[in-house]
């Protein structure tokens, strides 16, 4: 008796989750008998996609929560899609993948997972995640040659694996506020991109994050930074970096080969710097090195540099302990103090300095491409630092 009514249950339970397959306007959907379907496949479907919030078969409504794995996958002839209401919930596996004539998708807030590989390779031009996304996984935008913008929702907090790579129409980007981690590899090969704007809630950047953004050649870090992999920014053509205090770790290569690259400066807090961070960096005129202990030399550091000539600047009470160094700092003969305002290295400041500033100004614009004409510190090389090396000059401070 009881072996027959669990055969029973086993009989129900497998009848409930059995779905219908239909058609409806060249689109497959999943019919369960909860009144729910998923959209199973759009192969059929061609020009702009329209998908309402509930679809209507054999006079029963049924509530679309779901697009399943590969629903569209290289489908030629769809140009736009657009889900309708909010009930949507899922994009799955390479929903989207390859749909080259793809130019936008418009996704109801109520989206919640977007899976890997989901937009890749299409041809869409804008994206904006919705809100309620927090689940997105690796590979969303692998080469999406026309996206020129991508709005990513802060809730998310780690930016996934190769997120946004080899995008050539991305010139700008900026990441949210809330995003506290960029994962490896999750933006890299964007070829055109020129100004990225990252926020004071990250703290960790994984490996080959940012490699060969040629066009690149400025980044300003927060200061809630803490740890920079391998490779972040390598083959750049940054022309200043300043790392942020705070920063307590760089992976090996991390700023390897950028040729353009005037000035460094690095932070007290650096503690472990990986193989050749700061290797083959040619054009490297001055180097500021904070903090009241011997900094680590790294291995390789400022390799390609004619260490003969280069002026490495050091806080005044660390003068000494870097030239009597016996380890590495002493094949840097040409040590010096810090002093704000020094623009010219001459250890003094005076109307010499106040005309190197505005010589930048006139020949260079705002950025700071030499770091020691940025004295007020923030970023730029205007008018305002000219004001501040003449308060140093009358003032004393």
């Amino acid at each position: 008796m009881k072996k027959s009514l669990f055969a029973v249950i086993m009989a129900l339970m497998a009848f409930s989750v059995q779905a219908e397959y239909v058609y409806i306007n060249d689109i497959q959907y999943s019919l369960a008998i909860d009144n729910t379907c998923n959209l199973v496949s759009g192969l059929k479907a061609k020009g702009n996609v329209i998908i309402p919030e509930t679809v209507t078969y054999n006079g029963k409504e049924y509530v679309v929560k779901g697009i399943w794995d590969e629903a569209f996958r290289e489908n030629a002839n769809i140009i736009s899609f657009t889900m309708q209401g909010n009930s949507l919930t899922t994009v799955g596996e390479y929903a989207f993948y390859n749909c080259e004539s793809l130019l936008s998708i418009a996704l109801p807030q109520s989206v919640t997972t977007i899976e890997k590989y989901a937009f890749s390779g299409s041809g869409i031009e804008s994206f904006v995640m919705p809100a309620s996304a927090t689940s997105v996984e690796p590979r969303i935008f692998n080469n999406c040659p026309k996206l020129k913008s991508v709005t990513i929702n802060p809730a998310i907090k780690v930016l996934p694996k190769e997120f946004l790579t080899n995008c050539p129409a991305i010139t700008q980007l900026e990441i949210p506020e809330g995003i506290e981690r960029l994962d490896d590899s999750s933006l890299s090969y964007l070829a055109n991109l020129n100004s990225l704007k990252l926020p004071s809630t990250l703290t960790s950047i994984g490996n080959n994050v940012m490699m060969d953004a040629l066009k690149l050649t400025r980044i300003d870090l927060p200061k809630s930074l803490t740890t920079i992999g391998e490779n972040f920014m390598r083959n750049n053509n940054l022309t200043s970096l300043v790392l942020p205090e705070g920063l307590t770790t760089t992976g090996r290569y991390c700023f390897y080969s950028n040729n353009q690259l005037a000035s460094v400066s690095l932070p007290s807090t650096l503690t472990s710097i990986g193989e050749y961070t700061l290797g083959q960096v040619w054009e490297v005129k001055k180097a500021y090195l904070h903090g009241n202990k011997l900094f680590p030399s790294g291995s390789k550091m400022f390799s390609g540099c004619d260490w003969r000539t280069l002026p490495i600047y050091v806080p005044a009470s660390m003068v000494d302990a870097y030239k009597n160094d016996e380890n590495f700092w002493y094949r840097y003969p040409n040590i010096h103090k810090i002093v704000n305002g020094d623009v010219d290295g001459d250890e003094a400041v005076d109307i010499a300095d106040v005309n190197a500033v505005i010589n930048q100004i006139l020949s260079l614009g705002s950025p700071a491409n030499d770091i020691s004409s940025d004295v007020n510190g923030d970023g730029l090389v205007d008018v305002a630092d000219v004001n501040r090396v003449i308060d140093i000059i009358l003032l004393g401070k």
